[in-house]
């Protein structure tokens, strides 16, 4: 990790031991649940299965769904269908995002992302039951 980035991460984590941070989403590997360009509400938290969380891997920080934990590693994946799934180190999960700013006239305000947020959540329940997977 160059300085920079271990720059950010360190100003980010001293964030984060205040209080919640809010970040912009970019791409499109949580859709449908998240688009590029809203808002989502990070904080430290002891990541479970389901839970959406802001990965880094390399230099990049990236939103994915943490599928399964299998000792120090966690399966990880994007919502949008035929997004690959992948394995991270538990120190590469930086936080957790908590809640999604929705601005429609039904749900406007803040509201919790959790595994009922998952609209595809065929896979993630495969997965959270220790099953092995051939076709996600």
């Amino acid at each position: 990790m160059n300085s920079s980035a271990a720059t950010r991460r360190r100003r980010l984590l001293d964030s984060l031991e205040r209080g919640r941070v809010e970040i912009r989403t970019r791409g499109l590997a949580m859709r449908p649940l998240l688009e590029p360009g809203d808002r989502v509400r990070l904080e430290l938290r002891e990541p479970e299965a389901g839970d959406v969380a802001l990965v880094e891997i390399g230099e990049r920080w990236v939103l994915h769904r943490l599928v399964r934990a299998q000792g120090d590693t966690w399966w990880v994946r994007g919502d949008r269908s035929g997004a690959g799934i992948g394995r991270v180190h538990r120190d590469q999960v930086v936080a957790i995002a908590t809640e999604r700013l929705c601005l429609d006239r039904e749900t406007d305000g803040w509201r919790a992302l959790d595994e009922r947020s998952a609209r595809s959540g065929r896979w993630f329940s495969f997965w959270r039951d220790g099953d092995k997977a051939h076709d996600v």
